[in-house]
């Protein structure tokens, strides 16, 4: 049985959890942030970026970051660590995003198994 992401109890859940599991803040940041290189002044799409931990880490060093995800409430709490003026939008991975006129530099899917099985990004 899967849960649901758009549940409020759910949501701040694995917020809090991917914030702090060993798996997550030493190795998947760390391993995307790498993959990353140089991002300052580069416009990135965090494609399932849940509660934006990864955006979080991305504005940082100077990026400018548009997240996506399929569950609202894993972008309310997007909202509150990355700031009201965001670019959060709710998407379904099976449809297109509203990028054709807005061009990204890259694209980061960590975590996200359903653009995967969706085909979004081959």
């Amino acid at each position: 049985m899967s849960q649901d992401t758009n549940d409020d109890t759910f949501a701040e859940a694995y917020s809090i959890a991917n914030e702090t599991s060993l798996l997550n803040e030493f190795y998947e940041r760390p391993a995307m942030l790498n993959l990353a290189g140089e991002v300052r002044n580069c416009r990135i799409l965090d494609a399932g970026c849940g509660s934006g931990p990864l955006a979080r880490a991305l504005l940082d060093r100077g990026a400018t970051v548009s997240g996506s995800d399929a569950s609202e409430a894993m972008l309310n709490f997007a909202r509150k660590r990355l700031g009201e003026e965001e670019d959060l939008l709710v998407a379904d991975f099976g449809q297109p995003l509203p990028f054709a006129d807005d061009p990204l530099d890259d694209a980061m899917a960590s975590l996200s198994s359903t653009i995967w099985k969706t085909g979004w990004m081959r």
